[in-house]
């Protein structure tokens, strides 16, 4: 049998699950195992991408980097999905750790109702990125 960490959420996520919700947004997450849960500083920090990813990226140099938009230009304070502020600040950061350089093709992906932004917008506020659509192909 599968063993799973102790998770500790808020009295609203609590709540949440009475009610029939079957999961809960990762910033009602408090603690994991009773360690405080402080991925949401490292988010900020990195556009969804973490001190230690940004050290396992540094100097490797990427053809491609697709990273997701699922929220669009909603700006949220939990981990789960990126944005396009997240894939603007994910990019710079790649850019800065030599895991992309001019050459590098950025290309957002992953989109929904839950981002509130039609594809013409996304385009506008994701400069220097491909966005994605059904079908795209991408010759590396």
């Amino acid at each position: 049998m599968r063993t799973f960490p102790k998770i500790t959420i808020t009295q609203k996520g609590a709540d949440l699950l009475r009610g029939g919700h079957v999961w809960v947004y990762a910033d009602e997450v408090t603690a994991i195992d009773g360690t405080p849960n402080n991925r949401e500083s490292d988010r900020e920090a990195h556009g969804g991408i973490t001190d230690g990813d940004l050290e396992f990226l540094a100097g490797r140099k990427l053809d491609v980097i697709s990273m997701d938009c699922d929220d669009g230009s909603w700006q949220t304070p939990w981990m789960g999905h990126m944005g396009c502020r997240d894939d603007l600040a994910a990019r710079e950061d790649q850019l800065r750790v030599g895991a992309a350089d001019s050459h590098t093709v950025f290309i957002a992906n992953h989109f929904s109702h839950n981002g509130l932004v039609p594809y013409e917008e996304l385009q506008r506020l994701l400069p220097g990125f491909l966005v994605s659509y059904d079908g795209m192909k991408v010759r590396i």
